[in-house]
């Protein structure tokens, strides 16, 4: 089978094609046809290096297939069943996967960050990390959904307490997370309020639910919220950004709000004034992933249409140096989905 290896940190030179034996495999595990795999900024990241991923490694946390074979002990697929796999995995016996909260596990790993991913032809893994595909979501809508809905859906719902009448305000309306998270909040009744680079963006967050659509290029971002809210700010902030806009979110929320982050895309050390956090009872609440029990209600939602993953385009997995080359250019509307 094909494989994509990164081998050691770097450009996206270092993203090679490789031939590898298809996985056996193991008791309790599936092996699964990949149809589809999705880009994520996390894959940028994991290609120019970080501390824990081991290389060489096979990128890719989100993806979408069939059941090429299983072993006698699992029960619950046959071959031809189609399946999305959880992007991330724990040990499942400590206090918090007990409990469901499965991404708070010490040993919580995300596939193509800390284990080997999903850019292939083939995986195996394990029974309980994999789930039914309804047929009305397609192997691409459900590879460009299962990391970033679960992402936003924690920091909405499980961290944001989201409720109807509340007012969020999402930076990077078109994103993958910020998408998913205008389509979460609408559901749940609050109003949006987001920020993107470009009009073509700004088009793709209204269609996902955004009320009043502002760009960052050009807008006095505080002031514009200020005046939406009489002057009271939102509710919560999502926030992914980091350095370029964290002192903007702590400026814009209401007093006892809350800002949810989930990333750094700009920056990690970014600075903020630590009197309006106390003064103003803000809670600054850090996220990651989701609880791995969410993502069944989740893909019923977009398998009733209630939302709806952004799609940019599909290229070739075997092109996915383009992929990341048009992920960094910051051009992208949504997802890159990888065709194997």
């Amino acid at each position: 089978m094909k494989s994509i290896r990164i081998n050691a940190p770097g450009g996206i030179d270092v993203l090679q094609t490789e031939e590898a034996a298809i996985p056996e495999p193991k008791p309790n595990q599936v092996l699964v046809r990949i149809k589809a795999a999705s880009l994520n900024h996390l894959d940028i990241w994991v290609r120019k290096g970080l501390p824990f991923s081991p290389y060489p490694l096979t990128p890719g946390s989100d993806c979408a297939g069939v059941v090429e074979s299983t072993v006698s002990q699992v029960s619950n697929f046959k071959k031809g069943d189609r399946v999305f796999i959880s992007p991330g995995f724990s040990c499942g016996t400590c206090r918090f996967c007990l409990a469901g909260n499965d991404n708070l596990c010490k040993d919580y790993h995300i596939f193509g960050e800390s284990a080997d991913g999903f850019n292939s032809e083939f995986v195996a893994v394990d029974e309980h990390l994999v789930f039914p595909l309804p047929d009305s979501v397609s192997f691409s809508e459900s590879a460009a959904s299962t990391l970033v809905f679960l992402t936003a859906w924690q920091m909405v719902v499980d961290k944001g307490q989201i409720k109807s009448g509340d007012t969020v305000f999402v930076w990077g309306g078109s994103s993958g997370v910020g998408s998913a998270a205008i389509q979460i909040a609408r559901y749940f009744g609050a109003e949006v309020i987001t920020a993107a680079s470009s009009s073509e963006k700004l088009a793709v967050a209204e269609k996902c639910g955004a009320s009043t659509l502002l760009n960052y290029q050009t807008d006095d971002i505080v002031r514009e919220v200020k005046a939406k809210t009489g002057k009271r700010g939102v509710d919560l902030v999502v926030e992914h950004t980091g350095a370029e806009t964290l002192s903007r979110s702590v400026q814009m929320t209401a007093k006892g709000g809350k800002i949810v982050t989930c990333g750094a895309t700009t920056g990690w050390d970014a600075k903020i004034d630590l009197r309006h956090i106390f003064f103003r009872q803000i809670s600054l609440i850090g996220s990651t992933m989701g609880s791995r029990n969410h993502l069944v209600p989740i893909m019923k939602l977009i398998a009733n249409g209630k939302m709806k993953p952004v799609i940019d385009r599909e290229i070739s997995m075997w092109e996915i140096q383009k992929g990341h080359d048009l992920i960094e250019s910051g051009k992208t509307l949504g997802k890159i989905v990888l065709i194997p």
